[in-house]
């Protein structure tokens, strides 16, 4: 797996927990599709911008996110698949 997709999902938790939405939106394709665990699915990265400017200007903040210790284990299986379905960056050679 490589560790420039383990470094952008990081950036992706970080950005969250600071409140920092262009930081999580360069880590996401244009055309990218962000499924909460709620159920709420946001297609392109201008909807994801959206989300989060309205759930951020509510007053929500994420207060906690550690994926390493998340008791949530079929959402960290997930996570993986994710990551491991992905090509490796010398596979794009």
């Amino acid at each position: 797996m490589s560790t420039n997709l383990i470094s952008i999902f990081e950036q992706y938790v970080s950005g969250w927990k600071r409140a920092e939405i262009e930081t999580v939106l360069e880590t996401l394709d244009e055309d990218c599709i962000i499924t909460e665990c709620c159920g709420p699915v946001y297609r392109g990265r201008d909807n994801v911008r959206l989300w989060m400017e309205k759930w951020l200007g509510e007053g929500n903040r994420v207060l906690e996110w550690d994926v390493r210790t998340c008791g949530e284990l079929d959402w960290i299986r997930e996570v993986k698949a994710f990551l491991a379905a992905l090509p490796d960056e010398d596979d794009s050679a």
